[in-house]
């Protein structure tokens, strides 16, 4: 016991007269370097979180809609459903092009939807097989839903030119919760895409 006080005051004595010294933890023996400023020099590579999630995690996908041929104003062409009791889903960006003028509305919904064709979520990492947890559907006039507010809207001033609805904060869709999207006017030949990632509560 005498040796291992000893040893130990060794150690703290020298410690204390040379400063700490923080090593690699493999082993390779390489330590910190301090500049003038007391600070670390260090080497970062920044990415956004989005490509963090993607390739770190392969939980961001594409929802694409081709071709959809409206009839009437003011109806429901895309829907999405969070089926999951875990997870949050967050819509970075909504991207849409149109064979007429016209505006769309992304909303928050409840009820049942139905008439819609489902929609196959594409993974951006192309080695990743996770899925998403949802309903997702599009169709010409999906109904048996109840809009529950406006979230934002895209206003297409030009035909077939591609406008972009993206969210500084995401639009965070919560386990059980749903949103669509709605068209008006009464015509037009709709294809887009609607850009999601996956976020576990279990890191919040």
């Amino acid at each position: 016991m005498m040796i291992i006080i000893i040893t130990i005051g060794i150690l703290l004595l020298c410690t204390s007269m040379n400063g700490f010294q923080i090593e690699d933890g493999t082993g390779s023996g390489f330590q910190t370097q301090v500049n003038s400023d007391n600070r670390l020099a260090t080497d970062a590579v920044q990415k956004t979180e989005e490509h963090f999630i993607n390739e770190d995690r392969g939980k961001v996908w594409t929802l694409p809609f081709e071709n959809v041929t409206m009839a009437s104003g003011d109806d429901i062409f895309f829907y999405f459903k969070n089926t999951s009791s875990t997870v949050h889903y967050n819509i970075t960006s909504i991207r849409i092009a149109s064979s007429v003028v016209g505006q769309v509305k992304l909303l928050v919904v409840s009820g049942d939807a139905v008439g819609g064709t489902d929609i196959t979520a594409i993974n951006r990492n192309l080695g990743s097989s996770n899925a998403v947890s949802a309903i997702i559907q599009s169709g010409v006039d999906i109904t048996g839903l109840v809009d529950d507010g406006i979230l934002g809207f895209i206003q297409l001033s030009t035909i077939d030119r591609q406008f972009k609805l993206g969210f500084g904060s995401e639009i965070v869709i919560t386990p059980n919760m749903a949103v669509a999207l709605e068209w008006e006017p009464s015509s037009g030949i709709l294809t887009g895409t609607v850009s999601i990632n996956e976020h576990s509560m279990s890191h919040e």
